[in-house]
Formats: C-alpha cells, structure tokens, sequence
C-alpha cells in the first residue's frame, strides 16, 4: 500500500477537493494524507466563499507529516493564494530521500464561475509549479486561459498540448469534455499524443470529477502503472463513478467513490 498525499481545498459537501481524493485513493487501494489549503462555502449547486489557511500552518502540516511517513505521490488541487503557491514550491524542493511524483489538477476557477486562485497565485502555478511536476491535468477552459488560444475541436486539442511541450511541460492531460462529440481526453507523454475516447454519461453525478480523475492517476501510478495505463484505468474509474454517483442534493452530485468497497 503506498502513501499517498492530496493538497487541496476542503468541500463540505464530500464531493471534490480533499475528500474526493482520500475517498479516490483508498478505493484505488492506496492511503490518502492530507493537507487542507482552504476551506469552502459551497453545496452541490456552487461555491459561495472561501477562506484560505494561513502559509506558514500548511507548511507547518507539510512538514510534520513528510518527517514522520514516506510519500509515494503528491497530488495538488486547490491553492488558494500565492503564498501557499510558495510554501508548496518551497515544500516540493526540500530534500527527498526519494522524490515522489507530482500530480497537479491546476484548480482556478470553479465549475459555478468562482475565483479559487488569485492572479500571482495563477502566474506562480503556470512558470514554477508546472515544471516541478510529473504530469498537469487542465480542463478546456483552463488550457484556453493558460495557453491563450480556444481550443474548439480535437485537432486544436493536440496542437494544445504541444504548445505546452514547448512550455517545458513534458506531461499534460488535456481532458476534452466539453468538445463535441465524444469526451475525448489528448494526453502528451514521453513526446506522443495519446488520444482516450469516452462516452457521453446522461447523470447528474459530476461533482468532483477533475479532483478524482487527477487523485486516481495518482494512486494507479503509485501501483505501478505507466502513465498510458494510469489514465486510461482512471477514466473507466471516473465514468464507472458517475454512472452510479450518489444523489444527495439538487445540483451536480457527487461520484460513486466506493466502487471497491465491500461491506465486512
């Protein structure tokens, strides 16, 4: 069983950020860690308000755990403001024994059109973070506003992700849902486009998504997957997760975290 360390923003409402990723993590057979970079007002419906914790005290959650049990994999989400953009930086490029890899979901603006990362924070992420991890996973809109440029079809999907490359970014995710047609993912690893066609899911439970999609490769690649194998399996996780997802309000529900699961 590998440890596995999410940092990122807490959601009340169970379905995305922390939760989400400790919830991902131990149904992919892993143990999740945690640390908390903000707290949310927030339901199935949106985000009202945030309050991010104060730099020095994640740093301080940081260290206490690095000191005391191995990381196998980080996953960032949820930053909230530039100076925990730089007490991750400044945690990422302490001494390791082993460096784990480092997954980042680079969480800006919420799906309801909330603000989660302020402008140096945003600046931070793209010029110093990215080149610290081992694979970035942007959305559509993400990669517009980091790229500036629409991405409309699939072509302009893999012109995208070349475009990082040339940001010195080797390992990027696009994820395509909102392309037409099928969902199609445009992954770039090891200088190849990977194209993952998925289908279209008529539900609700779509709360959380990008968080358990970046959480499970995580997990799958600290199993010992390559990276092709990690995405793959965690998009079966993600669209499995949203076939049977869990109504428990009346916006986007979250995903079914417990497919693996078994009652004792």
């Amino acid at each position: 069983m590998k440890h596995l360390l999410t940092i990122a923003g807490f959601d009340p409402c169970g379905g995305a950020g922390i939760q989400a990723d400790l919830k991902t993590f131990h149904d992919t057979g892993n143990y999740g860690l945690s640390v908390t970079t903000a707290l949310t007002v927030q339901n199935t419906k949106k985000v009202y308000d945030t309050q991010v914790i104060e730099s020095q005290f994640v740093y301080n959650q940081l260290i206490a755990l690095k000191e005391d049990v191995r990381i196998d994999g980080i996953k960032i989400g949820m930053l909230g403001n530039s100076d925990i953009a730089k007490t991750v930086i400044r945690f990422l490029d302490e001494d390791w024994e082993t460096k784990p890899r480092v997954i980042i979901d680079p969480v800006m603006i919420s799906s309801s059109g909330f603000k989660l990362l302020d402008d140096e924070g945003i600046e931070l992420l793209i010029k110093e973070l990215f080149k610290r991890a081992f694979l970035i996973t942007p959305n559509l809109d993400e990669a517009e506003f980091i790229l500036e440029r629409k991405i409309v079809d699939l072509e302009d999907a893999k012109k995208a992700v070349l475009m990082f490359k040339d940001m010195g970014i080797d390992n990027v995710l696009l994820k395509g849902g909102h392309l037409d047609g099928a969902p199609t993912d445009i992954l770039m690893y090891d200088s190849e486009i990977h194209v993952f066609e998925g289908r279209r899911i008529k539900k609700t439970s779509t709360h959380g998504t990008g968080c358990t999609l970046s959480s499970a490769i995580t997990s799958y690649l600290a199993s010992g997957m390559s990276l092709p194998e990690a995405v793959e399996k965690s998009k079966q996780y993600v669209a499995k997760g949203i076939e049977t997802g869990i109504e428990i309000g009346n916006g986007k529900n979250p995903l079914n975290h417990f497919q693996n699961y078994r009652r004792a």
